[in-house]
C-alpha cells in the first residue's frame, strides 16, 4: 500500500498542474482552419477531422443584440481569415467549448487585438492578466469601439438583464 501512494505522489507531482485540477487538460497548440464564427469571442475551428468550439480566453465580447455585436463577430472573422489560426487550448468550460489563446497567421494574439480594438471586454471574473487589463484600460482613454458610448453596458450584465425578463 505504501509503494503504491509513494508512486501516486510522484506521478502526481511530475503532472502539470493544469492537470491535476480535474477541469483542464495539459496545454496543447492546435492549428486549425475557422469555419463559423459565433459572436466576438467565439468561432468553430477544424483541424484533422475534429472540429472544435473556441472560447478565447480572458475576453467577453457584446452578445446578440447589443451594441457592437455585429462589429466584434465581423473583427474576429476579419483575424481569423488570413489563413489558419494557431489555438492553444487551456480548459473546458461549463458549455464544453475550449478556452483557448488564438494566433493568427500574422502572428496577432487575436484576444488581445478584440480588446485593443474595443470589441470586447477583459473578463476580470475568469482573467487577471494584466496586458489585457491595460489594453481596455487603453481602448477606454481613446474611446475605440463600444467604449465610444459612455456606459456601455458588459455582456455579463446584459445576460444577466435578459434571464430577468
Amino acid at each position: 500500500m505504501k509503494i503504491i501512494t509513494l508512486l501516486f505522489i510522484a506521478f502526481t507531482a511530475i503532472l502539470p498542474a493544469s492537470c491535476r485540477n480535474g477541469k483542464k487538460s495539459p496545454d496543447r497548440e492546435v492549428t486549425m482552419v475557422v469555419v463559423k464564427i459565433s459572436d466576438g469571442d467565439t468561432f468553430h475551428g477544424r483541424a484533422d477531422g475534429t472540429t472544435y468550439k473556441i472560447r478565447l480566453q480572458g475576453i467577453d465580447a457584446p452578445e446578440r443584440g447589443q451594441d457592437f455585436s455585429n462589429k466584434s463577430k465581423d473583427l474576429l472573422g476579419e483575424l481569423c481569415s488570413y489563413g489558419p489560426v494557431k489555438v492553444k487550448l487551456l480548459s473546458k468550460d461549463r458549455y464544453g467549448r475550449w478556452v483557448s489563446d488564438v494566433y493568427n497567421n500574422k502572428g496577432q494574439f487575436i484576444n488581445e487585438v478584440m480588446v485593443a480594438e474595443g470589441m470586447a471586454w477583459h473578463f476580470k471574473r475568469y482573467s487577471s492578466d494584466r496586458k489585457l487589463d491595460r489594453l481596455e484600460q487603453l481602448a477606454k482613454q481613446e474611446k475605440k469601439g463600444l467604449w465610444s458610448f459612455d456606459n456601455p453596458i458588459p455582456p455579463w450584465e446584459y445576460r444577466n438583464l435578459k434571464k430577468s425578463k
